[in-house]
């Protein structure tokens, strides 16, 4: 969602298009919240590029280069081609980059980012690119206000934790969390956008459902799914997991009585939750997400309320883990404000739209592939 940042920027002195791409063909179920994207790009100035057209400078997220590459290439003849890259990127899609034209590469932290990599791989990379820091753009070039809040709750996504069991430890750490908050915290939640009506962690649709229930029929069914669940043992395996996913769902239920939503504040609640966190005072309170970074990157404590990773969790969250050492099971308030230099200091020097309005003003003397600015990082600087 950094084009947003880009498009508020830069688009009261530069022509700058919106490629949509057919809701049909991104694959996502997110089509409400992915409307509402598009409206607010537009709004701020974008133009909606329906015809073949010409750039200077084409901005993609990294993940297209290999997915949806072909639905641009049929709209748009550019000049340069750059990308923004996720946290990290496998090597098939970076050599992907390479053979596309793609010589500068936009990315959030270079620890990350080069992790876990070969020696040939670090050439490789080293040879066809250069990086350049993001930076913080929405302190930098904010896009929305709202009041500030004490705790802004993120659900991660249900790939970071596929245990159901470890499921409901994160809804019980949340809950025993906000528990120790003062009297009268701001607490809202930020719904992970996977898809308009939540994830498998959690549910608007299930949590308005059982909010409508009497408090002493809640209150009691709580109560006998929690011993339930602490004798799952002797139920069937459909019946045990019916158990697990119920009482989640209540304990999810009552994190929301002691909070609001954030579309309760904003008519921008779609957007990442990075473009709201310089309102929050107190606390991130999430499980396994990326949201971990963003926080750190805003000097906003981070409480990590996921279990310790399970063996079968992805190896990239499991990267991320490593990369920022953040303690997990977190069920207490208290941060360790130390955990903050985890991150690559360089994160701070970046600013991606002062170098893309410097690109587009130097696109006449540049080369394609490799750029004449200075980077904020070049591999072995």
């Amino acid at each position: 969602m950094i084009h947003i940042c880009i498009i508020e920027a830069l688009a009261n002195r530069f022509k700058i298009g919106l490629l949509r791409i057919p809701l049909e063909e991104d694959g996502r179920k997110i089509k409400v919240s992915q409307k509402a994207f598009e409206d607010l790009c537009f709004q701020k100035g974008a133009l909606d590029v329906s015809e073949t057209v010409k750039t200077k400078l084409l901005i993609i997220p990294s993940r297209m280069v290999t997915a949806d590459l072909h639905l641009i290439q049929d709209k748009v003849k550019y000049n340069r081609i750059v990308c923004l890259a996720s946290l990290e990127e496998p090597f098939a899609r970076i050599q992907k980059m390479a053979e596309l034209g793609v010589g500068d590469l936009f990315f959030f932290d270079k620890k990350r980012m080069l992790m876990a990599r070969t020696k040939e791989e670090l050439a490789f990379i080293d040879n066809n690119f250069i990086l350049y820091h993001i930076g913080i753009p929405y302190n930098k070039y904010p896009l929305v206000k709202i009041s500030d809040i004490d705790y802004l709750i993120a659900f991660p996504t249900h790939v970071a934790i596929p245990s159901l069991f470890d499921r409901l430890s994160l809804s019980k750490n949340i809950l025993n969390l906000i528990s120790e908050t003062e009297e009268g915290s701001v607490i809202v939640i930020k719904q992970h956008p996977v898809k308009d009506s939540g994830n498998a962690l959690y549910n608007i649709n299930r949590i308005e459902k059982i909010q409508s229930k009497p408090k002493w029929m809640r209150y009691f069914i709580t109560k006998l799914l929690g011993v339930a669940s602490k004798f799952k043992s002797l139920f069937p395996k459909k019946y045990r997991t019916r158990v697990i996913q119920k009482y989640t769902n209540m304990l999810n239920a009552q994190i929301t009585d002691k909070s609001k939503y954030l579309h309760e504040l904003t008519d921008y609640s779609f957007l990442g939750l990075e473009f709201f966190l310089k309102f929050v005072r107190k606390g991130l309170i999430t499980g396994h997400s990326a949201g971990l970074f963003h926080a750190l990157a805003q000097h906003i404590p981070v409480y990590n309320c996921s279990p310790p990773l399970s063996d079968d969790v992805h190896e990239q969250i499991k990267r991320n883990q490593e990369w920022l050492n953040l303690p997990a099971n977190q069920k207490n308030l208290g941060f360790d404000n130390s955990l903050f230099s985890h991150l690559d200091k360089d994160i701070y020097d970046g600013d991606i739209i002062a170098t893309i309005q410097s690109m587009i003003k130097k696109d006449d003397s540049m080369k394609s592939g490799k750029s004449t600015l200075n980077p904020y990082y070049r591999r072995g600087e």
